[in-house]
């Protein structure tokens, strides 16, 4: 439970600014969302978050706010992912031909603590400090590659561009996965803010 509690406390990354999970700050103890029991008494049980958690909170309308942080989560480590394996082949290929790779391997190193750590912390005890981690491994790997003159190439994460100061994916986090209907019509969220660059606003 160690990368989970550092996750919920918003600390432990790799050059990421502390950020703790507002229900941290509310005080809200883990019992408050793994309301759910999972396994026996005799085999060993373990608490599990319930979407029913949140509504019994925050009200219906965030029934399904728990699985659309999750596949935020889920879509970000989808595409940093094979970065980290593309950056990996690089520096073996860079060691063979006698480079210098201190410096690279040291990156590639600290972006896959980050990866890591929001995987085995689960990425939803703090959405937000599990987003910067994942964003700031990704342009770790970016630099990664060009300190061993790669010409090689990873894409930059796609994300809902917010403006700066921003709060709207304190609720709103995995918005660009979510498909809502209105008008007789189905609105793509991410259609809207991946590819277009739309502001929520717009």
């Amino acid at each position: 439970h160690v990368a989970q509690k550092k996750l919920y406390l918003g600390i432990g990354g790799k050059d990421v600014k502390a950020k703790s999970n507002v229900m941290f700050l509310a005080r809200v103890a883990c019992e408050g969302c793994h309301s759910g029991r999972k396994g026996s008494e005799v085999e060993g049980a373990t608490l599990v978050a319930k979407p029913e958690a949140c509504v019994k909170c925050h009200g219906k309308e965030y029934s399904d706010i728990q699985a659309q942080w999750k596949l935020g989560i889920e879509n970000l480590i989808v595409q940093i992912q094979p970065s980290l394996e593309l950056v990996a082949q690089e520096l073996k290929k860079a060691e063979s031909a006698g480079k210098n790779i201190i410096e690279a391997q040291q990156l590639y190193q600290e972006a896959a603590y980050n990866i890591e750590l929001v995987n085995y912390g689960k990425g939803l005890h703090n959405v937000l400090y599990s987003n910067n981690l994942l964003i700031i491994a990704s342009e770790k790997l970016t630099k990664a590659l060009k300190l061993i003159d790669s010409s090689r190439t990873i894409p930059e994460p796609l994300k809902p561009q917010v403006k700066k100061g921003a709060t709207c994916l304190s609720c709103h986090f995995g918005i660009e996965a979510k498909i809502v209907k209105i008008y007789d019509e189905y609105l793509k969220h991410g259609r809207h803010l991946l590819y277009a660059k739309l502001d929520c606003t717009v």
